[in-house]
């Protein structure tokens, strides 16, 4: 930057020099002396030195200047051919100077512009004040100023019919107000560039942000993947292996004496190892919770209502079910999925669960509570794991919120809101869900049945459980999440409760599960009733809508800062208007272009080359929005009227601006098909103007001519090469300056495709690092776990080869069956827990890996302990 403003400064030091050597006028009259042109050179000369430092020190070089200007003014020579630099000067302390000292700089270039113009009124009307007269004397000012004449240089610059001194007071107020309007333009556009740079700078300093992140993301992005599988094998596996466990130590029991309820429970125990298996080659071959279609969501809820404890649903207001997020809708589950089992594990015989969802316009809100025994659940030395922390991660990562704790008068309770996604451009009418009371023992729904009344209230049917596939294992700790058995498809997921079979229950119910009377049809919600435009214009107006610019922060004040800021976040507006106005100025040229001649018939109406005028230019209107689409359409439409119109008109020149444009702001290589469309029109034009010559106003008429031969086509082939040639050198500069200008990254709205560009890349190294984690870890564990599920599915297979045999088994043997997988189970789940504790707090499973980052180890949150502590001291 320095070495090119110092060659900068040497150039233009060098033309006033030369300007000055140049000049015969050796008249060079300051408020003291004349000066010859040796004196005005060396007043030109130190210039050189803030001009060079205008851009790394613009303060002090432009105070030096400042020095400078004022010092000739009042001993040198009244005007130097380097005083017009003093423009650059201004321009370059308000763009690189302090925002803050703005003002300072534009006060004092008022100043300067009042002293320059009271000084050059002086030395235009009088000489200076020592110079000696004919008769020997000094200049007497009074004399002078009092005369009907100025004796000063020739030509003043306004007559005037008063004294010397009314012209010289004259003559000093138009060249301040000359002056001090072309300092404030300096001084505006400055300010103006000033706010684009601050622009370009914040997109600058993100962008190298993003790409100083990189490696950073990437390491986040294999730790998160950790703690994703963590989550999800906690969820999916350890769940599991309790879900066996609790079956397998009621069937020691039981089954001794009832061999049928010992197959149904085998079978059960098999079914939860084989849907577990499935769900670990999902967890490793997919990357994120939600990669298959099998993960459960919000409508998979009463899945988790068996008959091993009473659960009481109530929804309140309409749910709006379809505006759960993917992720929102599997963590809704997992939420419910999780506190049930908690409270199973942990609340004690005959606790009871009430689950209340409040929906509405834009959360829903759903709390689980149950009264068992609340915080004295610890008092069996029980410690809290990772299930309350991985509810906590999956709630948090779609942006809702949770709480757990015990309840004051015993029991415990989870409350949780999470977003809904708005839906733009739609009144919010959802399907409601109805609001269900879920019991155990109540076969048949009351007679005032389910749904929600007019004014939104919910109305409660008392249900009979749904028996799962098995019963759950549960666990306050959060070390194991049953699953249900039942995955939802893509389908079933946004499915409502209505959708849930009623003839066909599970395997283990004693009966059929009574479904609600009706759903709600979809109605809008009065209180959130708004007009919306018709879908197709809102889709046309957000495609049309201009492309947000993120300006970093307004640190400029001034009205001249925000002015630009405004215009450079409404690009669209602004280049809307820039082509209205450009319709508006060359409507009538175009008029009098296309007047038809002798030959052609009489002169087109007004309105068809309004209509051709509007349509020339409306691409122009789109060029920062869609520079190539804009682009080609003005190629296209350039052909089209080199084709049939008889003139070349002059708004064509706009179509350099469409090529910059395209190159500047379209993607990397549109500058190759903006080259061949250059060419193509570029020649057609040489050609169109070489058969002009003629006669011949088209190139349709051109080739519709029976009078030329074949010398005459290549003669006018080869014109419009030569003629095509330069509009093409016109089209290639802008080519290559539109390039110049991307490789410098100093346009707000390339940085922006930047961003995107380094956003969309630091995103696939993320999932890549993620898929790599997963991958790594999987080899290992994946192929440990499913052989802990296959040793449990091998004792089942032959635990139900023991009780299909021919040969009756004893209680003896079936409890030995069931104490041999509850005794597995137990071994895999204290051993899965080991892994998910290396997993979360280590941040690595492998000798490899270990030590590596360990700033960025992914600890567990507080522990449950901590939590309530914590809370009972608030």
């Amino acid at each position: 930057m320095f070495t090119f403003d110092a060659v900068l400064a040497l150039i233009f030091v060098g033309l006033s020099i030369a300007s000055t050597v140049g000049s015969r006028d050796s008249y060079n009259p300051g408020l003291l002396f004349q000066y010859p042109n040796a004196v005005m050179v060396a007043w030109g000369l130190p210039a050189v030195v803030p001009l060079a430092l205008r851009r790394i020190r613009p303060e002090p070089a432009a105070w030096w200047y400042v020095g400078l200007t004022a010092s000739h003014l009042l001993l040198g020579p009244g005007t130097i051919d380097s005083d017009p630099l003093s423009m650059l000067m201004l321009y370059s302390v308000l763009v690189y100077g302090t925002a803050g000292h703005a003002w300072r700089f534009v006060t004092a270039a008022m100043a300067m512009a009042l002293l320059t113009a009271g000084v050059w009124a002086v030395t235009f009307n009088v000489t200076p004040l020592f110079d000696v007269l004919a008769n020997g004397t000094y200049t007497d000012w009074t004399t002078q100023l009092s005369g009907d004449t100025c004796p000063g240089v020739a030509g003043t610059l306004s007559p005037s019919t008063g004294t010397c001194g009314a012209r010289m007071l004259q003559d000093a107020g138009i060249l301040a107000v000359l002056i001090g309007v072309s300092m404030l333009s300096i001084s505006v556009m400055a300010l103006w560039q000033r706010a684009r740079r601050a622009t370009v700078n914040a997109m600058r300093e993100r962008n190298a942000s993003i790409m100083a992140r990189e490696a950073e993301e990437t390491r986040i992005a294999a730790l998160a993947e950790r703690a994703r599988i963590a989550r999800d094998m906690h969820d999916v596996v350890a769940h599991t292996l309790s879900t066996i466990i609790v079956q397998s130590d009621g069937g020691r029991y039981a089954g001794a004496r009832d061999l049928a309820l010992a197959r149904r429970t085998m079978a059960t125990i098999r079914h939860e190892a084989e849907r577990a298996q499935h769900d670990m080659r999902r967890l490793f071959s997919v990357f994120g919770p939600n990669g298959a279609g099998g993960a459960s969501g919000y409508a998979d809820i009463p899945s988790l209502f068996d008959g091993s404890i009473p659960v009481s649903r109530r929804v309140t207001g309409v749910a709006h079910a379809a505006r759960l997020s993917a992720k929102a809708d599997e963590a809704v589950f997992r939420l419910v999925q999780e506190s049930l089992t908690n409270t199973r594990k942990h609340a004690g015989s005959g606790a009871r669960v009430t689950i209340d969802e409040i929906w509405s316009d834009d959360a829903l809100s759903i709390t689980i509570a149950d009264n068992g025994r609340g915080g004295a659940s610890a008092q069996d030395g029980h410690r809290p794991g990772y299930g309350l922390i991985g509810m906590h991660e999956r709630i948090e990562a779609v942006g809702g919120s949770v709480s757990a704790g015990p309840r004051p008068n015993g029991g415990f309770i989870v409350a949780a809101t999470i977003p809904l996604a708005p839906v733009p451009g739609e009144a919010d009418g959802h399907t409601a869900m109805p609001a269900v009371t879920w019991t155990d023992g109540a076969a048949t729904p009351q007679a005032s049945g389910t749904g929600h009344r007019a004014n939104g209230e919910s109305m409660s049917s008392p249900m009979e459980a749904i028996p799962a596939a098995g019963n759950l294992g549960l666990s306050r700790d959060g070390k194991s999440i049953p699953s249900d058995g039942m995955a939802a498809d893509a389908g079933t997921r946004r499915a409502s409760m209505t959708d849930l079979p009623s003839d066909n229950p599970p395997a283990g119910s004693a009966s059929g599960i009574a479904s609600p009377a009706s759903s709600a049809s979809p109605t809008p919600i009065l209180s959130h009733m708004k007009i919306h435009l018709p879908q197709p214009l809102y889709r046309l107006a957000r495609w049309l809508r201009a492309k947000p610019i993120d300006q970093g922060d307004n640190h400029e004040l001034n009205w001249v800062a925000q002015l630009a800021r405004w215009t450079e976040r409404h690009y669209l507006f602004m280049d809307t208007m820039g082509a209205v106005l450009l319709m508006l100025l060359f409507y009538r040229p175009t008029f009098r272009d296309l007047q038809w001649q002798t030959g052609y018939g009489a002169a087109l109406p007004h309105v068809a080359t309004a209509l051709l005028t509007i349509v020339l230019l409306a691409p122009l209107a789109f060029r920062r929005r869609f520079p190539e689409a804009s682009a080609l359409a003005v190629a296209v439409l350039s052909f089209l009227q080199l084709l049939f119109l008889p003139s070349v008109l002059p708004l064509n020149v706009f179509a350099l601006v469409s090529v910059y444009s395209a190159v500047l702001y379209g993607r990397e290589r549109a500058w190759r098909w903006v080259s061949v469309a250059l060419v193509i029109d570029s020649w057609a034009f040489g050609i169109r103007t070489t058969s002009g010559q003629d006669g011949i106003g088209s190139l349709m008429r051109l080739a519709l001519s029976p009078v030329y031969t074949v010398m005459d086509w290549v003669a006018v082939v080869l014109g419009g090469l030569l003629l095509g040639g330069m509009v093409m050198l016109a089209g290639f500069g802008c080519i290559a300056a539109a390039r110049w200008a991307r490789s410098r990254g100093s346009n707000a709205l390339v940085l922006q495709q930047r961003e995107e560009a380094l956003r969309a890349e630091q995103e696939r190294q993320k999932v890549l690092a993620a898929n790599l984690e997963r991958e790594r870890i999987g080899a290992a564990m994946q192929a440990e776990v499913a052989a802990t599920l296959e040793s449990v599915i091998v004792q089942t297979d032959a635990g139900l080869a023991m009780l299909d045999g021919s040969a009756e088994p004893s209680g003896e043997q079936v409890a030995a069956a069931f104490a041999a997988i509850g005794s597995r189970g137990r071994s895999a789940l204290a051993h899965m827990r080991q892994l998910l504790a290396v997993l979360r707090e280590t941040g690595f499973s492998d000798a490899a890996h270990e030590g590596m980052a360990p700033e960025m180890r992914l600890a567990p949150a507080a522990s449950l302990d901590s939590q309530l502590r914590d809370r009972a001291r608030g």
